[in-house]
């Protein structure tokens, strides 16, 4: 059987599809394509280069960029010359990127632009041992270093490689061999190197293609990192093997303006962008009044019921059809368009699980949104809840041709050709991940009657009281964020502890409405999070909450932080995930405050 790689379906589609567009780029105001033809031979002369500048088979090549043809190119290229693709996320600090450069021991850094340069490597560029090239994809001629070298002056030098010599390296590439290393985010310590193999990665792409069934005449746009896995099987591996038009956003502030440019027909994004653009829809909502707030009501309404029963797999009555047919005319589709997903058909959230009420207002804006669960170390996807067949609440049924199966303790394993071949340099994290064929995910779940699958929390996050009790804290978490308008991020607290607390951190635009409506216009936020006014508002919130838990999961304290938790300050991941350690030890004195006896007033 031929090989059937990434590298090998970009070959075929330049071979099929020469003149066709395979993405674009907006540059001089308007929209460039590059077609498959000329994707290739950029692909191709960035691994001539590698091969002209002695890079060996395995050596890594590192990439620092928001989302850039540029990216792409030298992912592949380097795949294409038998090396290693990582990327780098854009936020990382310049220690970051020297940890991951060192540790991998990259041949070749891309960095975007001059500004990344001179942020986050010119600082710790002499530290960078291994690191023989710099290539710049925009604005050399700004940076003075012996090791710094335009990319489109590398893309000649590669021209200019014996082409036999390029296709022996690239004839040397096998199957099982690493392709690339997903840097995991580190909530408790430093990342470790996911290795993807060439085989894993085209066998998701297969597998995904069935449930998908994204083809050539779909619409992508570019835009999450594509340092994570998710974006690279949508923007690298997922373009080659299922040929849609790809768009490179401008970046995430030119996003929205972008989307509704392109009206792309199938979109993924993560829990926060989708709360986001619900946010603002609900403020919208909010301030209509009379026939117009009637007719949303009625057409969200309408949209509701034919979705639940749509993916629920039941049949839709014509009188249904006939209402489903004129709220779009009339609302949906308007709405939609000015939001720049018209078009969209298929809507994907992954990375981080979404709050249920989430899932059920986009369906009421006929904007149903299917759930994709996994992690680095499977290629991206365990479990997918497909159109048609979807349990709202739960994350899905596993992959066909994996298996997924639930420990004694509630762990979640799982087996399969997507699972990866261990953590680079690392035996140690690899022989405790990785057990007899079975991932060991750290998460913790279980399946319903129908074989969907439901997670409960991470493994190493569940909270353990000084009663012995274990508590689940991301879905009680997620309550709060759901069920109190004003809070954005909460962290549970209770480790150890004789019960549950929490942090808060509030929603600035949800604030700035609370201070309307109380007449605190010029407060400062320091002096709002200690207010009784909001600390009553979000009491009441709390109340709601714990109304839902068992005794034991309630939450009997709270403080409320001057400002949300964010990538910048080291509190979040990249992805966006809590890192429980650094947190507790910021606000450690906060925490103490927590679980001290109240005061007695006097009386």
């Amino acid at each position: 059987m031929a090989r059937n790689l990434a590298v090998d379906r970009l070959r075929t589609r330049a071979a099929e599809r020469p003149a066709d567009t395979a993405f674009l780029a907006r540059r001089g105001g308007g929209w460039q394509p590059t077609s498959w033809h000329d994707y290739h031979e950029r692909v191709r002369a960035f691994a001539g280069a590698l091969l002209a500048a002695g890079h060996r088979p395995g050596q890594p090549v590192a990439i620092l960029s928001f989302n850039r043809p540029g990216w792409v190119i030298a992912a592949l290229g380097a795949q294409y010359a038998g090396g290693v693709s990582t990327g780098i996320y854009t936020t990382s600090a310049p220690d970051e990127v020297a940890y991951l450069v060192n540790h991998c021991e990259a041949h070749t850094l891309v960095v975007e632009n001059p500004e990344r340069w001179r942020r986050q490597v010119r600082p710790v560029i002499d530290e960078l041992r291994s690191v023989e090239h710099v290539l710049l994809l925009e604005g050399a001629h700004e940076v003075e270093h012996p090791k710094a070298c335009a990319f489109e002056a590398w893309l000649e030098r590669g021209r200019a490689t014996d082409p036999d010599a390029i296709e022996q390296r690239f004839a040397t590439v096998e199957p099982e061999q690493l392709a690339t290393l997903i840097y995991t985010s580190g909530t408790t310590g430093p990342p470790k190197g996911v290795m993807l193999s060439h085989a894993s990665l085209a066998w998701t792409c297969d597998t995904v293609r069935k449930l998908l069934h994204v083809g050539p005449e779909d619409r992508l746009v570019s835009y999450l990192p594509l340092a994570h896995v998710a974006e690279q099987q949508f923007t690298i591996y997922g373009h080659v093997s299922f040929g849609p038009r790809l768009y490179f956003a401008e970046s995430l502030e030119r996003l929205p303006d972008n989307l509704r440019e392109v009206q792309p027909t199938v979109l993924f994004a993560v829990p926060r962008i989708w709360e986001k653009i619900q946010g603002k829809l609900l403020e919208a909502f909010a301030a209509l009044e009379g026939p117009k707030a009637a007719l949303v009501r009625w057409a969200r309404s309408v949209a509701s019921r034919y979705w639940e029963r749509r993916d629920g797999g039941a049949r839709v009555p014509v009188p249904l059809r006939a209402q489903i047919a004129l709220a779009r005319r009339l609302v949906l589709d308007p709405l939609r368009r000015r939001l720049g997903l018209g078009a969209v058909r298929l809507a994907v959230s992954g990375a981080a699980p979404m709050p249920l009420e989430a899932f059920r207002f986009f369906r009421s804006i006929d904007l149903p949104i299917y759930e994709v669960y996994g992690q680095s170390e499977d290629c991206g996807p365990t479990t997918f809840n497909p159109p048609g067949a979807v349990r709202l609440g739960t994350a899905g049924r596993p992959l066909p041709g994996t298996e997924v199966r639930i420990a004694e303790d509630g762990e979640i394993l799982v087996r399969g050709p997507h699972v990866f071949l261990g953590y680079y340099r690392d035996p140690d994290a690899t022989a405790e991940t990785l057990v007899d064929g079975w991932l060991h995910s750290g998460d913790v779940g279980e399946f319903d009657e129908a074989g969907y699958l439901r997670i409960t929390d991470r493994k190493k996050e569940l909270i353990i009281t000084s009663g012995g009790k274990n508590i689940a804290p991301q879905w009680i978490e997620g309550l709060c964020k759901q069920m109190i308008p004003l809070v954005s991020q909460a962290v549970l607290i209770g480790e150890g502890r004789k019960y549950v607390a929490a942090l808060f951190t509030l929603e600035p635009e949800a604030l700035e409405r609370w201070c309307s409506e109380h007449g605190f216009g010029a407060l400062p936020v320091e002096q709002l999070v200690t207010h009784p006014a909001l600390l009553e508002t979000l009491q009441r919130g709390v109340d709601a909450v714990n109304a839902k838990l068992a005794r034991v999961e309630q939450i009997k304290r709270f403080h409320v932080l001057p400002r949300e938790l964010s990538v910048e300050a080291g509190e979040l991941t990249p992805t966006m995930k809590l890192k429980r350690r650094v947190i507790a030890q910021r606000y450690a004195e906060a925490i103490e405050a927590l679980y001290r006896p109240e005061p007695i007033a006097a009386g």
